[in-house]
């Protein structure tokens, strides 16, 4: 996976990044075949290379997180939404 984080980042160009790290209710279980903590790590990883990318963590908000507890809920979309307005400003 760090390749592919490094690809994506080499791709923006120096863009600032905001990227949505895995919540950690899906601790225990695998994304995509991949174990989450490893995501997480890799990630954080990352944003001591890439000065650009900046990490988000919704880990204080399960109210966001959908009955599948892999997806955004309405209410996770919206606040994320607002959130992303708020850092881009």
């Amino acid at each position: 996976m760090p390749p592919a984080i490094d690809g994506i980042m080499n791709a923006a160009g120096g863009a600032e990044v905001y990227w949505l790290v895995p919540h950690i209710t899906l601790h225990d279980s695998k994304a995509a075949g991949v174990e989450v903590d490893v995501v997480r790590q890799q990630l954080a990883e990352a944003a001591e290379r890439w000065n650009n990318l900046h990490l988000i963590y919704i880990d204080d908000k399960p109210e966001w997180i959908d009955t599948d507890y892999i997806h955004l809920n309405a209410i996770g979309e919206q606040g994320l939404a607002l959130e992303m307005i708020e850092r881009i400003r």
